[in-house]
């Protein structure tokens, strides 16, 4: 969008008219912006990080005196302009704890392999969210800086050394949600395979109903410090030696959770259903055209080829799902036979 025909403040001027070229280069929508659009525009247009917050403000201002949502108060920009500065995000400007313990609550700690990455989220949240801690910080984070002392209280070791105190929820508890992921991170640190993951983690459940801070522990965390939010792959692998996931990451899930479009995450298919793919996939079924007999008749039949095609090609989206469906049930066989293998040697670590 590049003929926009406003007065433009005074002062804004220039910042706006980069923003504006930038999305029509781009062909992005500038008025109005996705909160997406206006990250995309920060970090390809490098500068200071006070020239970023002037040009937010700019952008925020012209979208307000239009009636529309500024983008700068989208979680996502903020958060991305904190990081900028070097600044843990303020008090007063995190969202209130009902509306974070609500994002946690819902994220799912059950199932495979939406439990695992759901462990994880709840931390991240928790800790960006409740704690305020920077994506740096984040990203930076630990096994070693988070500690459970005997009043179930999770102790932070960065960003100023806070205390998260237990509550009575136990999906909302902060040392029930260390604990959840704390035990998977530290399988994961001994090359346990994803079918003994998904065994620990076992079927879905609606909500936590008993304390993981309260249970017995033999073991704590991994031996030697690693990162506590490695990236998770589709099929619930951990790479090693595991690393911190990205910022970029991590500023998008934290910003989704809170929304109301959390991230899904896909599921892998069983056995049975695998065996049902790889037995009988669908086959192809290509389309037929019909061409027009006489020349008065092109016009008409010229429309209903393209409407026809137009639904053939509506197939082609579910065969790409159906071979996407063949991989997971290839994943899945292959996850079979790890678990097949190390199941003499398997040990319950959870």
């Amino acid at each position: 969008m590049t003929d926009l025909e406003f007065t433009v403040p005074r002062g804004y001027a220039a910042d706006w008219a980069l923003f504006t070229d930038w999305c029509a280069a781009t062909d992005h929508v500038a008025l109005p912006a996705a909160p997406a659009t206006s990250v995309a525009f920060l970090q390809e247009n490098r500068a200071a990080p006070h020239t970023h917050r002037r040009r937010v403000t700019a952008i925020n201002r012209i979208h307000l005196e239009h009636g529309h949502q500024p983008p700068g108060a989208d979680p996502a920009v903020r958060d991305w302009l904190t990081q900028q500065l070097g600044q843990p995000e303020r008090a007063d400007r995190r969202p209130v704890r009902a509306v974070v313990d609500e994002a946690i609550a819902r994220i799912p700690v059950g199932g495979w392999p939406t439990g695992l990455f759901g462990r994880r989220d709840a931390l991240l949240v928790l800790l960006r969210h409740r704690a305020g801690l920077t994506h740096r910080q984040l990203a930076d984070l630990t096994s070693n800086d988070l500690t459970i002392d005997v009043d179930q209280c999770l102790h932070i070791g960065i960003g100023g050394g806070q205390v998260l105190a237990p509550a009575d929820d136990p999906a909302v508890c902060p040392a029930c949600i260390w604990r959840r992921w704390r035990t998977l991170l530290r399988l994961a640190t001994r090359y346990t395979t994803t079918g003994r993951l998904a065994e620990l983690l076992g079927p879905a459940e609606a909500s936590p109903s008993t304390h993981a801070c309260q249970r017995p522990s033999k073991r704590g965390g991994p031996t030697q410090p690693v990162p506590v939010f490695p990236p998770i792959d589709r099929w619930g692998s951990v790479p090693l030696p595991l690393r911190p996931t990205t910022i970029r990451s991590s500023i998008a899930l934290t910003g989704q959770h809170l929304s109301d479009r959390p991230p899904v995450h896909p599921t892998v298919v069983d056995s049975t259903a695998a065996s049902e793919l790889l037995i009988g996939p669908p086959e192809p079924r290509m389309p037929v055209l019909n061409v027009a007999a006489t020349y008065e008749q092109t016009y008409a039949a010229g429309l209903a080829a393209r409407r026809e095609a137009l639904e053939e090609l509506a197939e082609a989206g579910r065969a790409l799902d159906a071979v996407d469906a063949m991989v997971d049930a290839l994943n899945a066989r292959v996850a079979e036979l790890d678990r097949w293998i190390a199941g003499p040697y398997a040990r319950s670590e959870y």
